[in-house]
Order: C-alpha cells, then structure tokens, then sequence
C-alpha cells in the first residue's frame, strides 16, 4: 500500500488557510476588531466575496469596495477583477415556548373527581 505524505484534505487545509489570510488583511486594513463582526473573505478565480454578519458593516463596506480591492491586489500580489459584499443570514435562535396551566373550573374538577372514583370502586 502507498503512503501518503500529505494529507487527505490537504485541499481543504489550503483553502481554509487562503480564507483566514484574506480576512485577517481585510480586517486589519479596515482595522475592523474580528472579534465584534463575524467577518470572512472568500475569492473565487478572479472576484473576492466579503460575508458579514452586521447590515451597517456590510453598508460601509460597500462603499470602500474599491478601496479594499486594490489593497488586496498590492498586499497579496494578485489581480481580482471584482468583489461583492453579502449579507449572511443571521442565526436563527428558536425560543422555547413556556406554558401557563390554569387551574379547572369547579365543576370540571368535580366531574373528574367523580369519575375517578367510579374507576377506582370497579
């Protein structure tokens, strides 16, 4: 059996890799704190794709979209052509629903009670 050196996602590993360097250079040109704003940069071919969490953010964004390109084209010594900014779908928290009991009316209760008792006697 043949070995292998690297390993199987290594594709995986580099792409990840391309991910966090383009967003920690965008996130330290606009010196955005990647702790506050979930920031990502993604580039496919020759267009770079910002994913943001915060619709204000995504708004300035938008604005500095020139500016962001060149820096990465001098910064990274590559030539993207375009770049978008997307909004990402926020996170969806489900909220557990709380139930008040309310207690029987009398004769409700009386009613039960009764045939309960019819229950128990046979």
């Amino acid at each position: 059996m043949k070995q292998v050196k690297k390993p199987s996602n290594s594709y995986l590993h580099e792409s990840l890799k391309n991910i966090d360097k383009l967003s920690q250079t965008v996130c330290a040109y606009l010196e955005i704190d990647a702790k506050q704003h979930n920031l990502h940069v993604l580039s496919k071919r020759q267009e770079v794709v910002i994913l943001v969490d915060h619709p204000i953010l995504a708004n300035q964004l938008k604005y500095q979209q020139k500016e962001i390109l060149n820096h990465l084209n001098q910064a990274l010594l590559r030539e993207y052509k375009t770049i978008k900014v997307k909004l990402s779908p926020p996170h969806m928290v489900r909220i557990k629903k709380q139930f008040e009991t309310k207690p029987l009316r009398e004769d409700i209760s009386n009613l039960l009670d009764s045939i309960r008792k019819d229950l128990e006697a046979d």
